[in-house]
């Protein structure tokens, strides 16, 4: 997932089909947006399950529009607060999976 890029429809369904084989239960939920001419920045919350432990880790996306479509998205994960939780045992089972 890191140094990923994905692009368009398939790179967004990719994206979070590998949250998904990571985390039961995935939630995304959004908990802020600004708008501020052609770019939009979400701020969210990702929770689930993984090994019977709950996670939780924050991420932001910046995208850019052009008319009413997203032309490109930056998104950030705390993806090392997400392992951090896991601890170290789960995250070498998660990376041996992959």
């Amino acid at each position: 997932m890191y140094g990923a890029e994905h692009r368009g429809h398939e790179g967004i369904k990719r994206s979070v089909q590998a949250y998904a084989r990571v985390l039961a239960d995935l939630r995304i939920k959004v908990k802020e947006r600004m708008i501020d001419t052609d770019r939009v920045t979400s701020r969210f919350t990702v929770t689930g399950r993984c090994y019977g432990r709950e996670i939780s880790f924050k991420g932001i996306t910046i995208s850019r529009f052009e008319g009413e479509l997203i032309v490109e998205d930056w998104t950030v994960t705390d993806g090392w607060g997400m392992l951090k939780r896991l601890g170290v045992w789960r995250s070498l089972l998660i990376a041996l999976r992959s």
